[in-house]
């Protein structure tokens, strides 16, 4: 039988303290993603917990005393406080961002990967593509449903129909 876990009790699900989410003295968040042991360390040395180096793994009683650690180290300071101290750090940490936040985020506005088009807001495909990537633009409410229906087999009178009663 398969083991069952509880929300937060799975490795990349906040089960351990060098891969979670924090909150912030804001009310705000940070997430830390430093499975590796190098990205662990300069973290922990980065915020001042070189202490806990040791213990990225660390399960039970003594786990639950590093989540309480991080946590704290976390809740002293704002979202933008940690971002300051932690840019440049090879630590896997990065502000959670709020959705209207998401589209000015230097990485994001760098690689285009969102823009506003006349059918809405799209959100590209995060490799490289050329500027001519997409075959058409998507249609708008309603645009191509007569062709849709027309391919599933409805006909000509069947359309007529659905259309004097409102239904499309």
């Amino acid at each position: 039988m398969a083991r069952q876990f509880g929300r937060g009790d799975q490795r990349l699900a906040g089960r351990h303290a060098c891969y979670r989410v924090y909150a912030c003295k804001d009310g705000s968040f940070y997430s830390v993603g430093a499975l590796e042991p190098k990205f662990w360390t300069a973290l922990c040395v980065a915020v001042g917990r070189p202490d806990l180096v040791g213990l990225q793994f660390a399960e039970g009683d003594e786990g639950d005393k590093v989540h309480r650690a991080m946590e704290e180290v976390f809740a002293s300071k704002t979202q933008s406080e940690w971002e300051h101290e932690l840019s440049g750090l090879d630590a896997c940490c990065e502000p959670v961002l709020e959705l209207d936040e998401v589209a000015s985020h230097p990485q994001v506005a760098a690689r285009a990967l969102i823009s506003n088009r006349k059918t809405g807001v799209e959100v590209r495909p995060a490799v490289q593509m050329r500027s001519d990537w997409r075959r058409s633009d998507s249609p708008g409410l309603g645009e191509d449903t007569a062709g849709v229906l027309i391919g599933i087999g409805v006909d000509e009178k069947q359309l007529e129909d659905l259309k004097a009663r409102g239904v499309i």
